[in-house]
Order: C-alpha cells, then sequence, then structure tokens
C-alpha cells in the first residue's frame, strides 16, 4: 500500500462505522440531522 492510502484508510473506515452506526441508532440518526440543519443555517 502507498502512503497515501495508509493516511486515507482510517478516515474512510470512521465515515462508514458512523454511516451504519447512525441508520442503526434512532438517536444517532436525530443528531445528524440536527447537524445537518445547524450547518445550512
Amino acid at each position: 500500500m502507498s502512503i497515501v492510502a495508509l493516511n486515507i484508510m482510517p478516515y474512510i473506515t470512521a465515515s462508514i462505522v458512523v454511516q451504519l452506526l447512525t441508520s442503526i441508532s434512532p438517536t444517532l440518526g436525530a443528531l445528524k440531522r440536527k447537524a445537518r440543519a445547524v450547518a445550512r443555517n
């Protein structure tokens, strides 16, 4: 693996884990929607 791939892989893995957790947990899903609403304003 290249150095670039080694640096990017943890972020990709974390992103996948967060997406799975927000789809499973209603509380995390609500936080995600709230964060999106705040980011728009």
